[in-house]
């Protein structure tokens, strides 16, 4: 079930990235990449991409409540 589970998100991180047009969409891309990455357990990857998320749209308050998230399961309080 895990392995089924992961291509699904791994499909939708790789689906995500084709249909960005604008930088609120690829803000959105980067989002939801950073959701996925986050359920595989990547956290480190996830931050990334929620950085980027923030970088095109500053103003998405979401975003910087799930890089919080997960830089807490690496205990990183900075």
């Amino acid at each position: 079930m895990k392995n089924i589970l992961n291509l699904f998100f791994i499909s939708l991180l790789m689906g995500t990235v084709v249909f960005a047009q604008t930088n609120k969409e690829n803000s959105g891309t980067y989002y939801n990449r950073g959701i996925a990455k986050n359920k595989l357990e990547d956290y480190r990857g996830a931050i990334q991409d929620y950085n980027k998320s923030i970088e095109l749209d500053p103003k998405y308050s979401g975003t910087y409540y799930n890089r919080g998230n997960a830089k807490n399961k690496l205990e990183d309080y900075r």
